[in-house]
């Protein structure tokens, strides 16, 4: 249980050092030592002897490792910034619903864990009907542009980078403990309904890492129905959904592709997908390999003080 519970933290502390609480270790517990049956008791005894041993600390009901005391203070701060974050994350979304064939949005990154600097962007994962991939990120990318509220350049803070995109049935690609952590972080706030459609179809690679792996609904995050907007968007599908809608979606696919191509020619990029039924966009910086790296160094340090 040591094990499991160390992994956790040491995970959370590559996500920017956060420091977590008895029961978020309990919640988004590893399965780096495999149980039938976990319960909070058993987390709660094993935290104890990881104190005595001096390899993790508390205050104020967090823990985080031992010499990593500014973590507790960083989170406060955080935890503000992320109020004000949430707002413009929401107020964000609501230009978003009439766009055609947008099944829904959630919050991934640092926001979704209330865990964002101030001069940090907001990322957005956005589920589209299938074969409108493109046209949905083409709406999206334009919108946020007109209005001044896209990532752009050297303009980051609480701009909106639009990151991830899935077609309803995909499968997401890149399938790592970083990676489903942030996917079972990840807080719906357009439609969440649809987004449990496609959090269940994706479900089983999650269950190889943690023991529970419920959806992150928060009512209180959730952008209620507007019927202007989902008038205009229900006429826009109409208009779109037969082969007028094919015609364009095959053009906005044939050049977006062309101008990725032109841009990333000659570099190595990992974590860069764009298919047809997903679009994964981090770079020039992919933030997963830097957690990863982060995690397992964190890890190997750690474990060696229990042995």
């Amino acid at each position: 249980m040591q094990e499991n519970i160390i992994s956790t933290l040491a995970l959370y502390e590559a996500e920017r050092g956060l420091p977590l609480s008895a029961f978020e270790i309990f919640k988004f517990l590893h399965k780096k030592e495999k149980y039938n049956f976990v319960s909070f008791s058993d987390v709660l005894s094993s935290i104890e002897d990881l104190k005595r041993k001096n390899i993790i600390v508390e205050k104020n009901g967090f823990y985080f490792f031992e010499g990593k005391y500014d973590k507790y203070t960083k989170r406060i701060i955080k935890y503000k910034i992320s109020i004000f974050k949430w707002k413009k994350a929401k107020k964000a979304v609501k230009k978003l619903r009439f766009i055609p064939f947008l099944e829904s949005v959630a919050v991934s990154g640092s926001l979704s864990m209330n865990n964002t600097e101030k001069g940090s962007d907001i990322d957005f994962f956005l589920i589209t009907k299938e074969k409108r991939i493109w046209t949905v990120r083409t709406f999206s990318v334009f919108l946020f542009h007109f209005f001044g509220k896209r990532r752009y350049k050297k303009k980051i803070k609480d701009r909106a980078c639009l990151n991830y995109y899935v077609c309803e049935n995909a499968q997401i690609k890149v399938k790592n403990i970083a990676s489903a952590n942030i996917f079972l972080r990840m807080v719906p706030v357009y439609r969440n309904d649809k987004f449990l459609l496609f959090f269940q179809k994706n479900l089983n690679w999650v269950k190889d890492y943690f023991y529970f792996f419920e959806p992150n609904i928060l009512r209180k995050r959730q952008i209620k129905s507007n019927s202007f907007y989902s008038f205009l968007k229900l006429v826009l599908e109409l208009v779109l959904k037969g082969k007028a809608g094919d015609f364009l979606e095959r053009a906005l696919s044939s050049w977006q592709k062309r101008r990725i191509q032109k841009k990333i020619k000659g570099k190595k990029i990992s974590h860069l997908v764009f298919e047809d039924d997903l679009l994964m966009f981090h770079w020039p910086r992919p933030r997963n390999d830097e957690v990863l790296y982060l995690y397992s160094k964190n890890l190997k340090e750690k474990l060696k003080l229990l042995s």
